[in-house]
């Protein structure tokens, strides 16, 4: 039984209201890397964490304190990765593909794995995709399918599997979380200061409608 030699995890940010109520932006992003070794740093921080009193069952951008995010961002800031995004603009994106939430999932995950795959696999790797946050079937589905898609066009790695796990499970989901939760912040609210302690490790930031014109609401 192969074990992975490239990992990939994978979490998004926004909603899918296509409306003045609801995100201008959808974010996903993609966390690549040899080496889960900062996931035991993680877990290093979080016992030292509780034994100072503070009880974190997981690491998550939106709800931790902003000393506990500095420790989190410093530890990304030093481990061996590379991170990918795309940005879509919902305000700009066709109302036939606005309103398949289904297919818009898949088209945002088709775009980044199309770039993301070609560029850190190799044809010797054994890539395990995991992904976070995928409550529904549907999301499921078209994740699978987005992924088997693109790896297929490409041929771009030995084997290839995708789990879809919850975010507390692992802690590289955790960073995963963070880097699109920088981004995201970054991009929806001109707040560019998460974004800055994770830029080095950015190698792309896709943003497929920026040149259009056209806003639908």
């Amino acid at each position: 039984m192969s074990t992975p030699t490239l990992y990939i995890f994978a979490d998004e940010s926004g909603d899918f209201k296509f409306s003045k109520h609801g995100s201008t932006y959808f974010t996903i992003c993609a966390v690549t890397t040899r080496s889960v070794a900062i996931a035991h740093r993680l877990l290093d921080l979080r016992h030292e964490l509780a034994m100072s009193g503070a009880d974190i069952e997981a690491f998550h951008a939106t709800e931790d304190l902003q000393i506990v995010r500095d420790r989190v961002f410093a530890l990304i800031q030093a481990a061996p990765l590379d991170v990918d995004a795309v940005i879509l603009n919902k305000r700009k994106t066709l109302p036939r593909i606005a309103q398949n939430h289904g297919y818009f999932y898949q088209l945002a995950w088709h775009l980044l794995f199309k770039y993301v795959a070609p560029r850190r696999c190799s044809p010797d790797d054994n890539l395990l995709v995991v992904a976070s946050s995928l409550e529904t079937k549907v999301k499921r589905k078209r994740f699978k399918q987005a992924l088997a898609h693109v790896i297929q066009q490409h041929n771009v790695c030995r084997s290839y599997q995708v789990a879809f796990w919850s975010a507390a499970s692992h802690p590289c989901l955790q960073v995963a979380d963070y880097c699109a939760w920088a981004i995201h912040r970054d991009k929806e609210r001109c707040d560019p200061r998460s974004y800055a302690l994770i830029e080095a490790h950015v190698r792309s930031r896709f943003e497929p409608f920026r040149e259009s014109a056209v806003t639908y609401y």
